[in-house]
């Protein structure tokens, strides 16, 4: 790529450069418009403290809101409607994952991170 990796354009078009998480493989855009505007840096990986994060989280699926309780402007538009969202009930962190029969998963963890680290400890 030339120039600037973040602001890549071509035919009036901006590419959006994503970043995959090597241990998930899910796509988070590096830098975007929107956070940049709200004052948001870049993306970061430092967020989850493994000491204290909660690695297993149990949610509460609650769907829509029922219709007499949508705002007026909702209900009039297509995809609208408000949703519960997902309320955390409770979470594990690792140390209670650990104990609570989530070993082949922390196992997993580790040899991805040190698979990871092995590697980059290579290039």
């Amino acid at each position: 790529m030339a120039g600037n990796y973040k602001e890549q354009r071509h035919r009036g078009h901006r590419d959006i450069v994503y970043v995959v998480c090597p241990l998930c493989g899910r796509n988070r855009v590096l830098e975007s418009e929107r956070a940049r505007q709200k004052g948001k840096g870049e993306l970061r990986w430092d967020f989850f403290d493994p000491e204290t994060g909660l690695l297993v989280q149990v949610r509460e699926a609650g769907g829509k809101l029922p219709h007499d309780q949508q705002p007026e402007a909702a209900i009039h538009k297509r995809g609208g409607a408000r949703a519960y969202g997902f309320p955390l009930k409770h979470g594990l962190t690792f140390e209670q994952a650990r104990d609570n029969g989530y070993d082949e998963l922390l196992q997993d963890i580790k040899l991805q991170i040190n698979r990871l680290a092995s590697y980059l400890n290579q290039i």
